[in-house]
Order: structure tokens, then sequence, then C-alpha cells
């Protein structure tokens, strides 16, 4: 049988202009170089764009017995081919996709060889294909150590490729085509000839080697897209597909998906026929069925909004959820007007003056006052002298505390603004008769609280003295006015002498430890046990003596 590729000349000097031809990008794995059988073949036709219009992509089983090869280069095994069809099977494909287009391949003088005898088993009447051998064509063009694919994808920067994978080599080999015939200006000598072709059969079904999947910059379930062919010639079998929902249904149940899933995801796909449009669509679905859940209630709390953009972004699908940016902020913006968290433990930041009013008012509400952002949090509260780059404030807008501002805080925890007495309206008339003892909360700053006006104290008691203000809010009955308490309130500790009990303490730590760490060093040199239980002890009382002061300097004692 005579070679199955008519190989034409592409340079500058033709005069058939290339650009609005359309190629088929062919590229055979075999047992060996000469003789040998193909065990995988992968085509890629593209315009003279480098859009993809069509993929082809399987193994091939050369038969019962036959060895694979160069298994250490090619990575296909006899076990992967023992499932494969067989080139007679699924020859109709590869043909339906050639038809009226140019062949390439990198090296066309041997893909032809081993196709024209792949061809002549299974004895089809195949007229002559036009074709053009882009490593040819490169080494009378360009200047190079070498001309491997490997070094052109480099040299014109095109998409990388897993070498050695038939479906890679031929999408690499499309692009090297085209980038050959636009950016360098080739054209062909002479007009290619695009004979009638034979109808092949077509029963097979594929079986697309999925190769070299990584986790890289996108993800595992990114990279098995990028390997399985776009679409497949026949239809995909419903049963299996269903088997991959269940398997990828598994594997997110934590919203990841690691390496080891992936490959059984990529070896379910591959067993179902499935392309890389099947795969995407099955993800899609899935992240579409998670959003809807999520967005049931109206609102995407900032923890759905994480567990979305993990599972699509596992799933290689994160397009698909680049619109909730806007909608979380949306969500969160109106979530400060409801806030569903019951507060139980505030922090609030900032040194305003309403700041400090809104951290006696939580003291007042009987809710702890935190502070630190920890995980006991539910609440935290913010003016305008926190600047929006804090630390604080951005963890919590990125978890589920609830962040409000000094001036919503009252509305949206639903406190009673106090009702004071007007200023000209004697103290008796505004109070009623025997009141409840307002709780009060003592405030050392006094700089940043407003001196209550037009409230005069009970007759015979001193003024408070200004070093050391007190101001009195009332725990409840919010209709009693802001008043002086008649008994002396305690003075709250001087900051001084909790900064010098602080500083204490941590040097009696230090000195406990250092005794800790001599007492071991003289257990390893040999020290009687007696001495060394003795001075351990002593070591341990000191450390613990140290502890004792540092939380009692913190206030936790």
């Amino acid at each position: 049988m005579p070679e199955l590729i008519d190989t034409l000349r592409l340079d500058r000097q033709g005069g058939v202009d290339a650009s609005g031809m359309e190629f088929t990008a062919i590229d055979v794995e075999t047992t060996a170089l000469h003789p040998g059988r193909v065990i995988e073949i992968g085509a890629v036709r593209v315009n003279g764009e480098g859009r993809v219009l069509g993929e082809f992509s399987t193994l091939v089983n050369p038969g019962p017995g036959v060895d694979p090869g160069a298994t250490w280069v090619h990575h296909i095994t006899r076990r992967d081919l023992d499932d494969a069809p067989a080139l007679s099977d699924v020859a109709g494909y590869l043909i339906e996709l050639c038809t009226n287009s140019v062949l390439v391949a990198h090296n066309l003088p041997f893909e032809s060889r081993f196709l024209t005898a792949e061809f002549d088993r299974i004895r089809p009447h195949v007229p002559r294909l036009p074709g053009v051998c882009t490593l040819s064509t490169a080494r009378s063009l360009l200047r190079l150590p070498n001309y491997k694919l490997a070094t052109l994808v480099e040299v014109l920067d095109l998409p990388a490729i897993a070498t050695h994978a038939a479906l890679d080599d031929a999408r690499a080999c499309g692009q090297l085509v085209v980038r050959l015939v636009t950016d360098h200006g080739l054209r062909f000598r002479s007009a290619p000839r695009f004979p009638a072709l034979p109808q092949l059969p077509r029963g097979g079904r594929c079986a697309p080697r999925v190769t070299a999947i990584r986790a890289g910059e996108r993800g595992w379930m990114a990279s098995l897209m990028d390997r399985l062919p776009e679409s497949m010639p026949h239809a995909h079998d419903p049963a299996l597909e269903a088997a991959y929902r269940d398997q990828l249904t598994q594997a997110l149940a934590d919203n990841k998906i690691s390496g080891k899933e992936a490959k059984a995801l990529a070896q379910q796909a591959r067993t179902a026929g499935m392309s890389a449009a099947d795969v995407r669509r099955v993800h899609t679905e899935a992240i579409g069925s998670l959003r809807r859940l999520a967005e049931q209630d109206g609102v995407i709390t900032p923890k759905e909004y994480r567990d979305l953009t993990k599972a699509a972004a596992a799933l290689g699908v994160p397009d698909l959820v680049a619109d909730l940016e806007f909608v979380n902020n949306k969500v969160e913006a109106a979530e400060k007007t409801t806030v569903p968290l019951r507060p139980t433990r505030v922090l609030v930041l900032g040194v305003s003056p309403a700041a400090d009013e809104t951290r006696a008012r939580v003291l007042t509400e009987g809710l702890a006052l935190a502070k630190n952002l920890t995980a006991t949090v539910t609440h935290v509260v913010v003016d305008h002298t926190v600047p929006d780059d804090d630390a604080r404030k951005r963890k919590a807008a990125g978890s589920d505390v609830a962040l409000l501002t000094v001036d919503e805080v009252a509305s949206v925890l639903g406190w009673t603004t106090p009702q004071h007495a007007d200023q000209h309206e004697p103290a008796a008339e505004a109070v009623p008769h025997e009141p409840q003892p307002p709780a009060t909360a003592h405030l050392t700053q006094p700089q940043d609280i407003p001196e209550p006006q037009g409230l005069p104290y009970p007759t015979g008691q001193p003024a408070l003295p200004t070093t050391e203000p007190v101001v009195n809010v009332p725990a409840r009955a919010p209709g009693y006015p802001v008043r002086a308490s008649s008994h002396q309130p305690r003075p709250a500790p001087a900051p001084r002498a909790s900064a010098l009990l602080l500083w204490t303490a941590r040097l009696v730590l230090g000195f406990g430890v250092v005794l800790v760490v001599m007492d071991l060093l003289a257990a390893a040199g040999g020290a009687p046990a007696t001495a060394l239980i003795g001075f351990g002890i002593f070591a341990l009382i000191v450390v613990a003596a140290g502890e004792f002061m540092r939380r009692k300097a913190r206030g936790r004692v």
C-alpha cells in the first residue's frame, strides 16, 4: 500500500495562502520505532486562527499479547490496552475528523509510515491525504539547538504539553503550524487536494488516556479537563456517568479534591467515555446545586461563600461563583441590620468617645466585653478611627462574627436609648421615688467621655475628683436619667500598678524557668536525687507564683 500522506512544502516562497486552511494535527505512540504497532492516537483539528474545531483521542489495542514496548517512555501498560478498542472499530472517527483538511505532524514521515501499516491491516481504501511536516518546516525557518516539539513549544511560547501523550503532542503541533502560517507568513508551494474519503466503521468506544494530571495553580480537576479531549465522537455511558457523579460527591465532602481522588475520578471518566465538556457539565451542575442550596434562605453567609468558592476551585470551575463576591458583600451589608447572632461577647474597636460609650453600654447590658478577637466573640463594633486594613476588622469581616459600626449597634442589637432628664428640670422631679440603684461602669479616660450637664449632685456630697471621674450608667429602667450614685464607688485599679505587677510577674516567671533549666542540667551532670527533687520543687513553686502574679495583673484572678 502506498504512503497514506502526501507531504506538501510550506515556506515563505509559496504562492498558496495557508491562513484560510483547516489543519488536523496528528500524533501516535507506538510499541517501537520500526517496525511496531500504534497503541495511541491523538488528533486535533484547527482553523487558520488556531481555534479548535474537533478532537480525537484513544488508546488502541493492537491485539492480545502484543507488548506495549517502551513503557518507561510513553507510560502505557498492557493493562491499559486490554480495555482499549481496536483501530478498525474507531478508524471512522479519525477519517471523519481529517476530511477536507491538511494533516500535520512533527516528523510526518514517521506518523505516515505507521498509519499506512495500520490501515493496510484493516484494508480500507483510503486515498492519499495532503500533509505538512512541522519538523522539516521549523528546520528551514529557525535556528535552534534542536527541533524537538518541546523546544519549539518553549521558544514560540505555546501552551505547555505533556510529552509522549498523543493528544497533547497533537494539540501542540496544531498550534505550532498555525503560528508558522500566521506569524511567519508561510505559504504552500502547491495547493492541497482533498480527496473523497470512505466511510469506515465507527461502532467502537474511544478510550482516551488521561496522563500527567497535576495540582498546579488551577487544581487537579482543571488538569483533568485539560487532558481529556474537548468532545467525543460518540455518546458516553449514562450509567457510568452516574457512577462518576457519586464518586465526585463523596470526594467533594470536604470541599477539596486530593491527588488520589483526582486520579480515581480520571479513571472513572475514561471508563465512562466522558469528554472534557462532559466533565465540565457535571461539575457545573454540582456547583449549581450547592449554590441553589446556599441561596434558599436568600442569604449567603461568609462560611457558605468560602465553601462554595473552595468547591468550585477544586472542580476547576471557579468562574461559576465569581459573581458571589459582590452578592456576599451585599448580603453582609444587609446582615448588619438583621444580625441573626445573639450577642454574648462583644469587642469594641476605636478610640472615639462613641466607642467608649459603646463599651460602657456593653457592660450595662450584661454582656462580656472582649479585649481581643477570639473564637468566643460574637460581635465586633468599630468606629471611624479604625482603618479598613486593621487586622482585627478584616478578620471579623471574613468570619461568622457580626461586624457593626458604633452608629448602628444600638438599633441592630435592640438596645433602648436612655431618656435623659431635661437640663433645666430639677433632678428630683425626673427620678421616681425609691429607684433601684443603677449599675455603674467606671471609665478611667476622662478626656474621652463628655461630662453630664445640668445634673446636680445630692446636697452635701462633694463633686467627683477630676483626676478619676466616674460615669454612672443605669443597668435597668431606661427612663432613669444619668446621675451620680449616692455612695462612693470603688476606684478602678491604677494602670501603673497593674503594669508594674505584670513586669514583676514576668521576671519571676523568667527566674523560675532558669531554675528549672538549672535543675535539668544538674540532673544530666549526675547530681544527687534528693537535692534535685528539692531544687525542682522550689523552681516549680517560683514558676507557679509568677504565673499567679501574671494572671492577677491581667485581671483573670
